[in-house]
């Protein structure tokens, strides 16, 4: 990899012939990618069992009555699972602790976006996510050169509005293929 080039921003969609559990059929969005920190994303298509609102309850978070937000909590990968994100749209105004991924994105991890979004002043399309995935440098370009991961660029309408469930089959439609048909036994030529 050319240290021009990086994977921020795009969408890392899991090969059908990639088993492990934890990224089976994930579709994660790239946060961080560089030759000397390596690479961290979120897995945007595993739902938890935990709403959006539990999470700002749990955070101890003053809501007002008319608060009410059953989106689901993602699982944004087995690493730091004790920590919470929210992938949010970019708008004017910035919350501590915001990294740009985009022109037209940004992840947070600050407990002031949350008290915003239970008030009704926070971004207006928002992901929660607890946990994310993470690369030591040169790993993830190794694991997409053995066949494991497929990379496409991405935008808010497919993270923000394509339903978890079709978030994979919607990712391999974004490069022109149906993942159901690549085959499992892959190699190099």
């Amino acid at each position: 990899m050319s240290d021009k080039h990086s994977y921020v921003g795009q969408l890392l969609i899991a090969m059908p012939s990639l088993i492990d559990p934890e990224f089976s059929h994930s579709v994660s969005l790239i946060c961080e990618h560089s030759p000397e920190r390596g690479t961290m994303s979120i897995i945007l298509n595993h739902p938890l069992s935990m709403t959006l609102q539990e999470l700002i309850q749990q955070s101890s978070i003053d809501t007002p009555d008319h608060f009410d937000d059953h989106s689901l909590v993602r699982a944004g990968g087995p690493v730091g699972m004790d920590h919470g994100f929210i992938l949010h749209d970019s708008d004017s105004q910035r919350w501590p602790s915001t990294i740009p991924i985009s022109s037209s994105l940004s992840l947070c991890a600050s407990n002031d976006i949350l008290f915003d979004i239970a008030h009704n002043q926070g971004p207006r399309n928002c992901i929660a996510v607890v946990g994310y995935s993470g690369w030591s440098p040169g790993q993830l370009e190794s694991e997409i050169a053995d066949n494991y991961w497929l990379t496409a660029d991405v935008d808010n309408t497919f993270i923000f509005n394509t339903p978890t469930s079709d978030q994979w089959h919607h990712a391999g439609k974004l490069l022109g293929i149906d993942l159901n048909l690549l085959n499992s036994n892959v190699g190099h030529a």
